[in-house]
């Protein structure tokens, strides 16, 4: 029977990459995002190359939302077997000063509280196949906070945590979780691309390397595909002198 991932936040940048990797290894790939138009020019793209995919629209700020997707990918597909959680975010400039409660609550309830929804609703189907993964990607600014780079950093940092747990929580029921820490843009992401439309929004003083998303799917595949590997950073730090 094919396996089967969830794409949620699927967008042109790593959401893409790691549909094509896990696609190129047989899988068919459900793509999850708040407007059908652009997830549905990604399934062409993708059955262009010969792998299954299909699109389900959700607003992963929203849980019931969240779980009617899922549900419809299990009628679609008959199960899943893995999950990969990266929308794209906002606001990364956000200074620290200027966040308020709500600002943080809109940030936390799309960035981790709907991650938590995400795999709540698709453990299940995991556990009955005995096995699966969940994979998650989000900024450098999790594990470094940095000024003026405020904005999703939090919540982020708390997907950070709560991943860390559960990876040990899950190695029981054959469940691996790994996620990449990215402290760096990544190549023909909607960033990327909107860095490239109006260079003068990014602040003059702002400089990140450029990552391929290719490189990161191949990381999350071997990950998930042999059950190792719990945190991968972009760029790698540097030897230890």
């Amino acid at each position: 029977m094919q396996k089967v991932i969830v794409i949620f936040g699927a967008g042109t940048g790593l959401g893409l990459s790691v549909a094509r990797r896990f696609g190129r290894e047989g899988y068919a790939v459900a793509l999850v995002a708040r407007r059908l138009g652009p997830l549905d020019t990604l399934v062409s793209a993708l059955e262009s190359e010969g792998i299954t995919a299909a699109a389900f629209q959700a607003d992963l700020a929203q849980e019931e939302q969240i779980w009617r997707a899922v549900s419809q990918v299990e009628d679609h597909y008959g199960h899943i077997d893995a999950i990969y959680y990266a929308p794209a975010t906002a606001n990364a400039f956000d200074p620290a000063l200027d966040m308020t409660p709500a600002m943080l609550r809109a940030q936390l309830e799309f960035l981790f509280l709907g991650l938590v929804a995400s795999i709540q609703a698709a453990l299940p189907s995991m556990r009955s196949r005995g096995g699966g993964a969940i994979l998650a990607g989000f900024g450098g600014t999790a594990s470094q906070g940095l000024p003026f780079m405020s904005g999703p950093a939090p919540a982020q940092a708390a997907v950070r945590n709560y991943l860390q747990s559960l990876h040990g929580e899950l190695q029981p029921d054959g469940i691996h979780v790994a996620m990449a820490n990215i402290s760096a843009v990544i190549r023909d992401s909607a960033y990327h691309q909107s860095m490239d439309a109006a260079p003068a929004a990014v602040p003059g003083d702002f400089e990140m390397p450029i990552v391929d998303p290719a490189d990161i799917a191949d990381d999350l595949w071997h990950a998930a595909s042999m059950r190792e590997g719990l945190e991968f950073f972009y760029p790698a730090p540097a030897p230890a002198a």
